[in-house]
């Protein structure tokens, strides 16, 4: 049994296609998942069979909701000002988001933590933790924290990020990347953690990560 910790798998976006291969691919191995994710709290769905997937597939959003400009505008301002003031950005509450409500009580052989947001790495933690649950954990990203094009950071919010990134992969078993450029450089980045990173392709067999 896996636990695998992600964004909302009904949104569509370039993680959730990735993590749906990771799911697919782990069920086609005889594996069973509980996947836990966060929509109005956290919730958990159990994947057992090919059919299961084929229902979570289903229901995943493939459209993008078109947004009023002086939304969009406001929203950008306040998602700018959240990256500027929280390392974690618009998904600092899942640092402390109530865990109580999941009431896990099967027995796990491995944890995976599919970024982004780079918090679910951080909210895994937080569940292994709070249930004692005694296994490896495998971290997966999509992009790198520090070095992340996509997110714009002062130089305040640089220092704390590169020292959260580090504590995140400190956590981890095993920790992998979709670029095997990415992992050189983060290795170069953190040497004290380069036997634990590793690249591997995003189409990957799930055998690689136990």
């Amino acid at each position: 049994m896996i636990l695998f910790i992600s964004q909302n798998p009904y949104k569509s976006t370039s993680a959730n296609i990735r993590n749906l291969s990771i799911l697919e691919g782990l069920i086609l191995n005889n594996e069973k998942v509980d996947l836990i994710f966060f929509s109005y709290g956290l919730r958990m769905i159990s994947i057992n069979n090919v059919e299961d997937l084929k229902v979570l597939k289903s229901q995943s959003n493939t459209t993008q909701k078109k947004s009023i400009k002086i939304i969009t505008f406001l929203k950008k301002i306040l998602l700018n000002f959240m990256s500027s003031v929280f390392v974690h950005g618009k998904y600092f509450f899942l640092s402390y988001i109530p865990l109580r409500k999941l009431k896990l009580k099967k027995k796990y052989n491995l944890i995976i933590s599919s970024s982004d947001p780079k918090n679910i790495h951080v909210l895994a933690f937080r569940i292994k933790k709070y249930y004692n649950i005694y296994c490896a954990v495998s971290q997966i990203w999509g992009d790198p924290f520090l070095t992340d094009i996509s997110r714009k950071s002062n130089i305040m919010i640089k220092k704390r990020i590169i020292k959260e990134e580090a504590n995140i992969i400190n956590l981890a078993d095993q920790v992998y990347y979709l670029s095997k450029m990415t992992s050189e450089s983060q290795k170069k980045i953190f040497p004290q953690f380069s036997e634990k990173i590793k690249y591997v392709f995003e189409s990957f067999k799930p055998q690689q990560m136990f």
